[in-house]
């Protein structure tokens, strides 16, 4: 009898039998790494720093359309179906259900140091903040339009975009009060706050598709920065303690580098088809390629592209776990 392969297929229906997953296989050691989600399978793709071989890709029990970083012991995920949020503890692996809701959600983000999360409710225009500890709604915003995007910012900002009103509001979560709202670019998407300007991308209107993104100043909504990138910037992303933007335009395939101060091109690298996401790992950047079914990854300076991954159909979110704490810290 091959004992390696019942020991395979009986772990196999422990960790993911029926529709209650409880454990995922992850990394070993305590390095960060980053974890990919895929909308055209139920899988995880994991990829450690400094992109060793081989990458892990796990099959779960559905999609996962995004997933965020609580702290080093937690992550949080959003199933595609919009429905349930779940809690996954980086340190076992086990995965819980955190939250149910009626209403499909189609976005959620990280309150730093908060422990919850904001969710994106289009169907009732509003966004709700839940608790990672108990999962419940502590707070709810009303919006005059459908959230699409949602960026928390570390001065206790919330930037909602609502891409059917083209329009992003701004909360104070000391206060939980809405501070203003301004207009952006029509069908935008894309969201990135330097501590100055809020910068944002999209598609633009049907006809005339727009390639540059925008600076908006927070407090009076004025636009003070526009740089003209590749057809369809829909992804943003960068450090406060630099100068640059690293912006997807998934319409001609390339990520550019921008200069904030200077407000220009630097330098710009094809990727994959259809790129979606792009995340800031480290001395890297990795962005999705949905059609390609790979992952780029992209050397910051200089900046080039330096592997193409595999990681299994229609990878879309990106997410990074922080490096895990010992056993008894």
């Amino acid at each position: 009898m091959n004992w390696k392969a019942v020991m395979l297929v009986a772990s196999f229906c422990f960790l993911f039998a029926g529709c209650d997953q409880k454990s995922l296989p992850l990394p070993d050691g305590n390095e960060p790494y980053a974890v990919v989600t895929h909308l055209k399978e139920p899988a995880l793709a994991f990829l450690e720093s400094g992109h060793k071989r081989p990458v892990r890709i796990e099959k779960i029990d559905e999609p996962w359309s995004q997933m965020v970083s609580i702290d080093s012991r937690r992550m949080v995920a959003l199933a595609q179906t919009g429905t349930k949020l779940l809690a996954i503890d980086t340190n076992s692996g086990a995965v819980d259900e955190l939250a149910q809701f009626d209403e499909a959600l189609t976005a959620v983000t990280a309150l730093p140091g908060r422990d919850a999360v904001a969710v994106a409710d289009t169907e009732n225009s509003e966004v709700k903040l839940v608790s990672v500890e108990h999962g419940d709604v502590m707070e709810a915003f009303a919006l005059d339009g459908s959230p699409s995007e949602l960026l928390a910012d570390g001065s206790g900002l919330l930037f909602v975009l609502c891409a059917d009103k083209s329009n992003v509001f701004v909360f104070d979560l000391e206060t939980m009060e809405q501070v203003n709202s301004f207009p952006v670019s029509e069908r935008p998407a894309g969201l990135f706050f330097d501590g100055e300007l809020l910068w944002t991308g999209g598609h633009g209107p049907t006809g005339n598709l727009n390639s540059a993104i925008r600076g908006y100043e927070v407090a009076s909504g004025e636009m003070k920065a526009e740089v003209e990138v590749g057809l369809m910037p829909i992804a943003i992303t960068g450090s406060r303690e630099e100068n640059e933007l690293y912006v997807v335009s998934h319409g001609d395939h390339h990520v550019y580098k921008v200069n904030r101060a200077t407000q220009t091109v630097v330098a710009k690298a094809e990727v994959g088809q259809n790129p979606n996401y792009i995340y800031l790992f480290g001395n890297e950047l990795l962005v999705s390629n949905f059609d390609s079914d790979t992952l780029s990854v992209l050397q910051k300076d200089p900046f080039e592209l330096t592997d193409e991954v595999s990681v299994g159909a229609g990878p879309y979110a990106i997410s990074v776990a922080p490096g895990r704490e010992e056993d008894g810290s």
